[in-house]
């Protein structure tokens, strides 16, 4: 029989002023430990659950995985669901939005997904992950 190092994962709980990140320590065999970040930011408006992302510290050259965890939990997110999607562009982008509302009267899927259209791309964003 012998002992030796063996596989392992850790989690940890790191309580921030805008939500719970979830710290995931990999120790793998002969290798250093693989350490990842996990967040589920709330929807700003309906307060539901947004998808998980997962920041990577061997991502980051300064090992600022934690930063970039809290930044996002701080930004505020948005669900999918239309009317919060519309909530967010009267409130951030009135004009555009009062005008998809005159073009597309009651749809609130197309006013929905024009809004989502207006938004720039995230190229550098965080991967999404399950929890």
């Amino acid at each position: 029989m012998s002992s030796g190092r063996f596989d392992n994962v850790t989690k940890t709980k790191i309580k921030t002023p805008y939500g719970t990140v979830i710290k995931q320590t990999r120790y793998e065999e002969d290798s250093n430990p693989d350490v990842e970040y996990k967040v589920r930011p709330i929807c700003s408006y309906c307060k539901e659950p947004v998808d998980c992302y997962c920041f990577n510290e061997c991502d980051y050259e300064l090992g600022n995985a934690l930063e970039g965890a809290i930044e996002l939990l701080q930004f505020g997110f948005v669900c999918d669901n239309p009317q919060c999607i519309i909530k967010q562009g009267l409130d951030n982008n009135p004009e555009l939005t009062n005008q998809l509302i005159l073009n597309y009267g009651e749809d609130v899927w197309s006013i929905s997904n024009a809004i989502l259209d207006s938004w720039p791309d995230w190229d550098e964003g965080p991967e999404e992950c399950g929890v």
